[in-house]
């Protein structure tokens, strides 16, 4: 009787999968491989969540990223999915393939995945976050890298599975890719514009040569940074 009762709670502890194999490319070995695939029975599904802001001030304030990862958890918890580990990276580029918190996310999706698919979703507010590259194969390749894992990513702005195999899904999903890319080319031609604008203007931009340092000067509501000479380095 105890053997027949510690037995049922083991199994409790034990989630029921049915097992069959599938082809699967993988993005390391660059080939398809033959894997498990378990469907899950009763078990709630699990996601993560990545968040990205490329500002100081937000990172700062943490507003960006707080509100992100709230869109995200709502999103959550109309579809009862239970959040696992949120990620994180703050004053980081869209074009910046190598960020901390976003290879951190790779790597624990392929560590809770590698026996049987424990996270189901990648949730994050829109695919910028994941990249804004001005190579949409970058992004792409990106996007191959964590689907790999096992996982869907969702832009839960629009509550969007944009790992859909689905033909429309995926013509949108091209699309927001290359807004992103747009966007990212926007952004670099606003700072070189203000850049511009501000060398025009006789305000030194680069770094601080030497002999000099720079100064804050409030001028009404703006502090503009100028360069003063540090005698007798000057």
């Amino acid at each position: 009787m105890i053997y027949f009762l510690s037995k049922m709670k083991m199994s409790k502890k034990q989630p029921k999968y049915d097992i069959s194999k599938t082809m699967r490319y993988d993005i390391e070995k660059g080939e398809f491989v033959e894997k498990n695939t378990y469907k899950e029975a009763k078990e709630n599904p699990m996601a993560i969540i990545y968040v990205r802001v490329s500002d100081q001030k937000q990172v700062d304030e943490w507003s960006g990223l707080e509100s992100q990862e709230a869109t995200c958890r709502r999103w959550a918890d109309t579809k009862n999915i239970k959040i696992l580990k949120v990620f994180s990276d703050g004053w980081k580029s869209g074009a910046d393939m190598s960020r901390k918190g976003l290879l951190d996310s790779i790597e624990y999706l392929k560590k809770e995945n590698a026996k049987y698919p424990k996270v189901s979703y990648f949730l994050c507010t829109e695919v910028s976050r994941i990249s804004r590259s001005e190579d949409t194969t970058q992004t792409g390749d990106l996007k191959k890298r964590i689907e790999s894992t096992g996982v869907n990513i969702i832009t839960t702005y629009t509550g969007r599975n944009i790992s859909s195999l689905n033909v429309n899904d995926s013509f949108v999903t091209d699309i927001d890719i290359a807004v992103a890319k747009s966007e990212r080319l926007r952004i670099r031609e606003r700072s070189l514009n203000g850049s511009k604008a501000k060398l025009f203007s006789w305000y030194w931009i680069f770094d601080v040569p030497a002999g000099y340092e720079r100064i804050h000067i409030k001028n009404w509501t703006k502090t503009e940074k100028l360069l003063q000479k540090v005698e007798p380095q000057a």
